[in-house]
């Protein structure tokens, strides 16, 4: 995994592919470092349908490279892993449950 941090520049709708429920958005993430990165990075299935940052926020992404080839083009993808907001309230994970099982 890679680590993004930025500001939100752009946030595509969400695309559908097919009959199999696969669909992607695309957050575009602006760096600050002394060279500013433009940098596109895939949200898909649950994370494209659930995403809810906005243009401005800070964002920090954890993300894995994707590449794949089409017709002798090579094309590399940058597909969310997960995310964090700067400020947005942070869901809390259900409590587990503990068994009393010896194994």
């Amino acid at each position: 995994m890679y680590k993004l941090e930025g500001k939100i520049i752009n946030v595509t709708e969400v695309q559908h592919f097919g009959d199999n429920g696969f669909c992607k958005r695309v957050v575009t993430v602006q760096t600050e470092q002394q060279y500013d990165n433009t940098i596109p990075v895939e949200f898909v299935k649950n994370d494209a349908e659930n995403f809810n940052g906005s243009v401005g926020d800070s964002i920090t992404i954890n993300f894995s490279l994707a590449g794949r080839e089409h017709n002798d083009k090579y094309f590399v993808n940058l597909r969310c892993g997960t995310y964090s907001i700067e400020g947005a309230p942070v869901a809390e994970e259900a409590p587990v449950e503990e068994d009393d099982l010896p194994f």
